[in-house]
């Protein structure tokens, strides 16, 4: 799965996800329609057994690599847009 991560005008960073045929440009392209002016890096990430998530080559399109804490901001987004659907919220 390809990603970015682009930085707001207020500072705020933001993971970008898509899978083949979207590209890293058509994804910067997006967040820029978003408010999202800087991207700071681009590149694949693998979710993994249990959420483990790993972050991996780069965009040859756009010249951006992963960044050491991608892995780690995406997580931590998946995991919280898991948490506002309610078929994913535990069952009491």
């Amino acid at each position: 799965m390809r990603y970015i991560v682009a930085r707001n005008l207020s500072g705020i960073e933001h993971p970008f996800l898509a899978v083949a045929p979207i590209t890293h440009k058509q994804l910067k392209a997006q967040a820029e329609t978003e408010g999202f002016k800087e991207i700071l890096s681009a590149g694949f990430v693998h979710f993994g057994p249990a959420l483990g998530v790993t972050t991996h080559y780069r965009s040859e399109g756009l010249g951006l690599k992963p960044r050491a804490e991608d892995a780690r901001l995406i997580e931590i987004f998946y995991k919280a847009t898991l948490n506002l659907i309610p078929e994913f919220q535990p069952k009491a």
